[in-house]
């Protein structure tokens, strides 16, 4: 007999079998009830043990009457509220004032879009039978994803239910905290006391987590039962419309839920107990750990927040921070805490000067002898000493890197690539520090056996004679991926492939298509530098792979081939507009791949891409205008490159622009008004593994996106505008919407075209004018001196993490080289009025332009060559001890 079913009966047999009440605040959540109410139909526990009060707040859709109808239907007993939208604490608090003077033992709330096992009260009573010292049942709260239920439960706390049903006091086990009371049920007797209540002023989340916390504050023991065996079932919404999923964007989070929730929590405790214990500190932890990994993601819900929201934020941490100690942040292990993160909650608010007590040897560039030192501070700067040799020296790149938190940089990192010729030292404020290459890891103040065991394992006694060998173990078969890597490597090893491709640069733009940086380069390398064995590669069949073909191009290689396999093998260099995966790692080869990466960039980078950048081995970064330059390169920006890495060389691109464009002003060839929006990543498909191609969003058509654009080139007043003044309305997405252009419902009278059927230079050349959004191709029209309009109706959405880019240096209103129209209307009447004005670009349009482009109109090309062939350079003694200057970075355009 099973120990669940050894349960059920223990449960039926007792005369004492505990009530439960479940409460259930009921919002708007109609399509989801059919699956509540079914799952407590099919309850196994005894039907006058369970008591459900539904509370409808102020729903609009049809809940109430689903309420009432089942509730006339089901054989439990059913109470159903009705209040005005009040917020969920309000309406689970009008539930307990329901019972909170009954005989009901335990009060559960399950959240009425998700549903339960069907044994799942069985469990948790027989669980208080059997431990009847338990203060909080805690059921397995397992995620149930609309979109494809067949993915794994994925919550962070799921390790509790590991061990089985088994009761864990908490006091002596703090990382078994409970902060969900969905799937928890607590004892009724507390809540006679009327303060014992929600506070409806924590929202968007942690209510549950406070009401806990102040109940078990009140308890003399803490034990909590985490029962496995009681299954329930936690609905991740597809549409993501859950309180919780859109949590982060809400200015509520970081304020009303720190002051209210945490900060209040850890003050009562420290009144009633004189301390606060470890297993509430790691609750606090645990949530703010959230927010600051949160700012460390490439998707940030953050950016839309208000300065006052950020300083406020940082204000009540500051004194939450004085309740933690130390050791508890330090040896947070609960969920993954990335080092920058646990060192700003650690010392980010501490007025103490702090730094690592050690230096980490990060890298070295043995062709350059140069090496990569670095280390974290906070507050001032400690004073450098490098020695060399016995004498003071300069490192030849340096940069100070912020770790930036809700606006406040928080943490600080030195990069220092110093010159290997000679025995090393240095010194901050006067004291020696140790050279290591060892990154810090999270403290450990306590360890289970099996960790003990992995840190230090016991050596068995006894003999020492090794097991007699047995029969050989077949060698097991290939997959076809290594199969498919020897073929490339036999390939390249043959004597004519080998003479080839030796010393090879590799150059693309994405897999797929061409016409970018990459493509331009590439023309620049065959007319200028054949002593340089370039190669191009892009999809056979694409239809950039049919243009090239057709233009006589002769060193095209098919992406995905084996040829290109055994070019990739022997190539030194890879150089792409693109910094995805599969370009720079195309596939696997033992020992990983030794050629450098040089990334040209698509555009000109304006926004913070850093979160996504920083996770990629770059060797060289191309950059164009000044300010772009300093926001990588220079002293307090958020990436981790520097001078070494980062040349203001120009987009190779733009060397071409430039005679297009002059050429159509001669001819007088401007007679477009050019519509570009970009893509979003809230809008995209999955990516396609090895490529950078994306399957198709089957919702595209019905997206606001999409109308918002649909609605702009069918105004009749820019129609009736391009009509009168002779020019024609040109539609030309970015290249990942280009599958999507007869979704966006055109009509016919606006001509489309996409980056594959058009030379999107010779588009930017002939326009009037050009319409975006976000999209970088407004800095080559600026370039090529066209007129812009920025359009940008979904700007809270695209900083509040609805795409890759988070605010950078670059403000639309001060910096940009159009107009900002935020609604339909105001992109209209700019659209008109720049038709009517002509195609001339004016003030303050023009100074802008010109302070963006500091460098040469031409020679970007010849630049970046230079810049590659400098990788590795091998600098005199003199020179490595030499300094180059470090730009400052500008600030961030939160406001805009």
């Amino acid at each position: 007999m099973t120990r669940n079913a050894n349960r059920h009966l223990a449960c039926e047999s007792s005369v004492n079998q505990p009530s439960f009440a479940i409460i259930s605040a009921v919002y708007n959540v109609a399509r989801y009830l059919p699956d509540f109410f079914a799952s407590l139909d099919t309850q196994t526990y005894s039907r006058d043990l369970i008591r459900v009060i539904l509370v409808v707040d102020g729903a609009t859709d049809d809940s109430l009457e689903r309420c009432h109808e089942w509730a006339a239907s089901t054989d439990l007993r059913v109470d159903v509220l009705v209040q005005k939208n009040a917020g969920q604490g309000a309406a689970r608090n009008a539930g307990i004032d329901l019972v909170a003077d009954d005989d009901i033992d335990w009060l559960s709330f399950v959240d009425p879009d998700d549903f339960l096992d069907e044994d799942y009260f069985t469990n948790l009573a027989a669980f208080a039978v059997e431990y009847p010292s338990t203060v909080l049942l805690s059921g397995h709260q397992t995620d149930y994803f609309e979109d494809d239920p067949s993915k794994s439960d994925r919550h962070p706390l799921r390790f509790r239910y590991e061990g089985g049903d088994q009761l864990v006091d908490i006091e002596r086990f703090p990382r078994f905290f409970q902060l969900g009371l969905a799937a928890a049920a607590l004892r009724r007797e507390p809540f006679r006391d009327s303060s014992l209540r929600f506070d409806t002023r924590i929202r968007p989340n942690f209510e549950d987590g406070h009401l806990i916390a102040r109940y078990l504050l009140r308890c003399d023991r803490t034990f909590l039962g985490f029962v496995a065996s009681a299954v329930y079932w936690y609905r991740r919404r597809s549409d993501g419309t859950s309180t919780l999923q859109g949590a982060a964007q809400d200015p509520r989070r970081y304020t009303d839920v720190v002051e209210h929730g945490y900060l209040d929590v850890l003050r009562t405790a420290h009144r009633a107990k004189g301390r606060v214990p470890e297993w509430l500190q790691t609750v606090v932890v645990y949530e703010l750990a959230w927010i600051f990994r949160a700012e460390d993601a490439m998707f940030g819900g953050t950016a839309s927040l208000s300065s006052e929201t950020t300083e406020r934020f940082h204000e009540l941490v500051a004194q939450c921070r004085e309740y933690l100690d130390n050791h508890v942040v330090e040896g947070f292990s609960v969920v993954k805490f990335p080092t920058a993160p646990r060192e700003a909650l650690l010392h980010g608010y501490d007025a103490t000067p702090w730094h690592w007590g050690w230096i980490t040897i990060d890298a070295r560039d043995a062709d350059s002898d140069l090496v990569m030192l670095v280390y974290h501070y906070t507050g001032d700067a400690p004073h450098e000493e490098i020695t060399l040799r016995g004498r003071v020296v300069a490192p030849r790149f340096s940069k100070t890197r912020d770790f930036v938190y809700l606006r406040q940089p928080l943490v600080h990192e030195r990069i220092l690539w110093v010159s290997t010729k000679g025995d090393l030292a240095v010194r901050l404020d006067g004291v020696p520090i140790p050279l290591t290459a060892r990154w810090p890891h999270p403290s450990r103040y306590s360890l289970r056996p099996p960790e003990i065991d992995r840190a230090r394992r016991a050596r068995p006694r006894g003999g020492s004679l090794a097991a007699a060998p047995g029969r050989r173990k077949p060698k097991p078969a290939k997959d076809p991926q290594t199969r498919r890597l020897e073929q490339a490597q036999r390939l390249a090893r043959a004597t004519p492939v080998a003479q080839m491709f030796k010393d090879a640069w590799v150059l693309m733009d994405r897999s797929h298509n061409a016409h970018d940086n990459a493509e331009h380069l590439f023309t620049y390398l065959r007319k200028s530098r054949r002593d340089i064995n370039a190669w191009f590669v892009v999809k056979k069949g694409s239809p950039d792979w049919d243009r090239l073909r057709r233009a006589g191009f002769k060193r095209l290689i098919p992406h995905g081939s084996l040829l290109w396999m055994a070019l990739c093998l022997h190539a030194t260099h890879i150089v792409s507009s693109h910094a995805d995966r599969y370009v720079y790692h195309p596939f696997d080869v033992p020992g990983g791949w030794n050629w450098s990466f040089t990334f040209l960039q698509h555009g000109v980078t304006k926004d913070d891409i850093s979160r996504w950048l920083n996770s990629k081995t770059i060797d060289l970064l191309i950059t164009t205008t000044a300010q772009e330059h300093a926001s990588v390169a220079g002293d307090g920006s958020g990436y981790k490159f520097s001078s070494r890495e980062v040349v203001q060389a120009g987009m190779p691109r733009l060397d071409r622009l430039d005679r297009l464009a002059r050429a159509g002003d001669v001819k007088k060839r401007r007679g477009s008004v050019v519509v570009m929006p970009t893509w979003r990543q809230y809008l995209a498909g999955m990516t396609i593994a090895g490529t950078g191609e994306q399957s198709t969003n089957t919702a595209f058509a019905e997206s606001s996106f999409a109308a918002r654009w649909r609605d702009l080139v069918r105004s009749s007043e820019v129609r009736a505008a391009c009509n009168d003044h002779g020019v024609e309305l040109l539609f030309m997405p970015h290249p990942n919407l280009e599958p999507y252009i007869e979704d966006f419902g055109l009509p016919d009278e606006v001509r489309r075209t996409t980056y594959g059927a058009s030379d999107v230079q010779q588009v930017i050349a002939e326009a009037s004018m050009v319409v975006t959004d976000y999209s970088s191709i407004a800095f080559d029209a600026a370039f090529a001196r066209r007129p812009v309009v920025y359009y940008q109706f979904d700007r809270e959405s695209v900083f509040g993490g609805g795409h890759i880019v988070r605010p950078g240096y670059f403000h639309y209103g001060e910096h940009g080289f159009g107009p900002v129209a935020k609604t339909h209307d105001d992109a209209v009447e700019a659209i008109v009025r720049q038709i009517r004005a002509g195609a001339e670009l004016e003030e303050p349009y023009v100074s802008r332009v010109e302070s963006a482009f500091t460098l040469p109109r031409t020679g970007a090309s010849e630049r970046v060559v230079a810049a590659i062939e400098r990788i590795g350079y091998k600098g005199s003694r003199k020179e490595l001890e030499t300094p180059v200057p470090t730009p400052k970075a500008p600030p961030i355009a939160y406001d805009q």
